[in-house]
């Protein structure tokens, strides 16, 4: 599906909430969830080979394998806990979604920790060699 269709899917699905909004305002929060959903599965398709590019440029820089894996599943985590986020956010939920994004944050850290523990012990031992 082209960017063109997906904007347009995304206006009509915005004008359909809006008008829902006033009389359903729980079914305008749903049709808003539903459409993002539509949109994710419609650009789906496309993760497979930015992964793969993004693979082939770590493999070019000689980083290790985990080094990739850590910042394609960080950037899953962005792009999951800002659709969620967002989704709060419309739904009124302006406190939940903040903590929602904390919590993306604090998991990004978590997974990233090896990664620190490895660069530290890099320039650790490029400061002692000289």
């Amino acid at each position: 599906m082209s960017i063109i269709s997906l904007c347009a899917f995304a206006i009509v699905a915005a004008f359909v909430a809006l008008t829902l909004r006033q009389h359903r305002p729980e079914m305008a929060a749903l049709i808003g969830l539903a459409a993002v959903v539509l949109i994710f599965l419609a650009v789906a398709d496309k993760l497979g080979p930015i992964i793969q590019a993004l693979n082939g440029l770590f493999e070019q820089m000689n980083l290790p394998a985990s080094f990739g894996g850590v910042i394609i599943k960080a950037i899953g985590i962005c792009l999951i806990v800002q659709v969620a986020s967002d989704a709060c956010r419309d739904a009124g939920e302006s406190s939940l979604a903040s903590k929602l994004e904390i919590a993306g944050r604090l998991t990004i850290i978590f997974l990233a920790l090896p990664l620190f523990n490895e660069v530290m012990q890099t320039a650790l031992s490029l400061i002692k060699s000289t």
